[in-house]
């Protein structure tokens, strides 16, 4: 990723690099974020059931008690991909909550709780599917062209008083472009991949970037 990330930037020799690895990983990490947000990694976590309880405390669950808002839907009780029960539930100071009396809740059920979470990037591991990665690139290039901008204000720049100028005129309509990208893969995503979703619904995703 740093690499496409150098290439957009022409930042290509290795001698000279004028953005550290570091400083390029934290607008890699800033445009991961961004996509997180309106293309999360889909994940789940299950909850062992007690019987007759309905409340659940979430600060067990390193990403659901920071993000509870992150849970799409609930199931209880889960049994397989093509058993399943989907519960109405409600999330209140980290306490998972199941609203309806008919849901069995015998001790061992398997509650399964759906929820997106921000996406893996490092040295040896990536969630981001392939054809994604290209706009990761250009999201964290606007982000680092934009930062050079501003340092390069009031220093002596061999392409003289304009640089920082230049390097703003080049990086927000990259970022621009990346974000209404986002907004398109986020309005697909409640569009196609969830049939309860109506086209309201969807506009009000749109609405939400």
């Amino acid at each position: 990723m740093r690499g496409l990330v150098r290439k957009d930037l022409h930042d290509e020799d290795a001698a000279n690099y004028r953005w550290t690895d570091a400083v390029l990983e934290r607008h890699i990490g800033r445009a991961v974020e961004e996509y997180s947000e309106a293309v999360p990694y889909q994940a789940y976590q299950d909850i062992t059931a007690v019987a007759d309880q309905r409340a659940y405390l979430l600060m067990s669950y390193t990403y659901l008690k920071d993000r509870p808002d992150s849970i799409a839907r609930v199931c209880a009780p889960w049994v397989s991909t093509t058993v399943w029960k989907e519960a109405r539930w409600r999330v209140w100071n980290n306490t998972l909550y199941l609203l309806d009396d008919t849901i069995p809740t015998a001790a061992g059920d398997v509650i399964r709780v759906f929820y997106g979470k921000r996406h893996t990037l490092d040295a040896t591991t990536s969630t981001i599917p392939q054809e994604h990665e290209p706009l990761i690139a250009q999201g964290a290039g606007a982000f680092a062209a934009l930062e050079w901008g501003n340092y390069a204000i009031n220093r002596v720049n061999v392409a003289g008083g304009w640089t920082a100028k230049n390097w703003r005129d080049w990086a927000e309509p990259r970022l621009t472009e990346f974000r209404v990208a986002l907004v398109g893969l986020k309005l697909q995503r409640a569009m196609g991949t969830d049939g309860r979703v109506s086209p309201i619904q969807a506009w009000d995703s749109w609405k939400t970037i």
